[in-house]
């Protein structure tokens, strides 16, 4: 972390204006490769260089029905492309909580309608990935009742939702997987 910079953004100092701040440190981060190198000494930094600094956070849902999960394959160009992975993604601000978010996920993704307190937390892991940076991402479990069929919400960004016999997926190679996915499944059937 660069010093004098906090994880919002804002450089400490007392008696220096909140506009002044900010302006600080937008030029740390608006710095381009060839200044990086011989800046770095003086505070100079890419803004990516930074997010990666900052751990994000993220949640994930395994849907269990009668001993399948549903998984969809991950369509979007990425170190993930071609994967099969649980619903969820990343938190946003104006989620109270990780349990908000995962509902909030669902209904994004599969069009399912839950409250917070239908989902069961099973843990949480971090993860590191060139696309997305690091993670720490928390499982809950919904075990969907009888009647409701997940739809596929975001077509664009993954595949239908799959439900696969439980016994199969550990069995799958962890390359065919979303990081996290058989840790998790595990967790949420025990």
């Amino acid at each position: 972390m660069l010093p004098g910079v906090d994880p919002t953004g804002l450089r400490s100092g007392a008696g220096t204006p909140a506009r002044a701040r900010r302006g600080l440190f937008s030029k740390r981060i608006a710095c381009n490769r060839e200044e990086k190198a011989k800046e770095r000494g003086n505070g100079c930094a890419k803004k990516q260089d930074l997010e990666s600094e900052f751990m994000k956070e993220a949640v994930t849902i395994i849907v269990i029905r009668k001993g399948h999960a549903y998984l969809a394959p991950r369509l979007k160009i990425s170190d993930n492309f071609g994967k099969l992975g649980f619903p969820g993604g990343k938190r946003e601000q104006n989620d109270a909580d990780p349990t908000k978010a995962a509902a909030r996920e669902l209904a994004e993704e599969m069009g399912l309608t839950v409250s917070a307190g239908d989902l069961e937390y099973v843990g949480e892991s971090e993860f590191r990935t060139q696309d997305f940076g690091h993670y720490r991402t928390r499982a809950y479990v919904l075990r969907l009742p009888d009647g409701l069929q997940p739809k596929n919400m975001e077509p664009e960004k993954h595949g239908p939702w799959i439900p696969i016999p439980i016994p199969e997926i550990h069995d799958m190679p962890d390359d065919k997987l979303l990081p996290g996915t058989k840790e998790f499944l595990k967790a949420a059937v025990a």
